[in-house]
C-alpha cells in the first residue's frame, strides 16, 4: 500500500516533467497516485511519468491516470523491443566478425 508521501512525490514529479504550466489539485490526484503505486509500483510509476513526457499527447495527470495501462503496455513493448534489437545486433556483429 503506498502511502501519502508516496502519491503526493508523484503527483508532484509528473507536475514538473510533464506539465509546468498546468495546474494540479495535489489533494485530489493523490488518491489516484495511489492507486497507480498500488498497481505498477513507486519506481514503475516514475518511468511511466517519464514516457508519457516523451509520448503522451494531452499532457494532462486525468488522461495519464485514464490511460496508465496503455502507457504501461508501450513502455515494456518498448524496452523489450530495445532489448531485442541490442541483441540481434551484437548476434549480428559476431557473426560478421567470423
Amino acid at each position: 500500500m503506498a502511502n501519502k508521501k508516496q502519491g503526493f512525490a508523484a503527483v508532484s514529479y509528473f507536475d514538473k516533467q510533464v506539465s509546468p504550466d498546468q495546474p494540479i489539485n495535489k489533494y485530489a490526484a493523490k488518491w489516484a497516485a495511489e492507486d497507480l503505486i498500488a498497481s505498477y509500483g513507486y519506481d514503475t510509476l516514475r518511468d511511466m511519468i517519464d514516457y508519457y513526457a516523451v509520448h503522451g499527447m494531452n499532457k494532462s495527470w486525468n488522461n495519464f491516470c485514464y490511460s496508465a495501462a496503455k502507457v504501461f503496455k508501450n513502455m515494456m513493448g518498448e524496452r523489450d523491443d530495445q532489448r531485442r534489437r541490442a541483441f540481434q545486433k551484437q548476434k549480428a556483429e559476431s557473426w560478421l566478425e567470423e
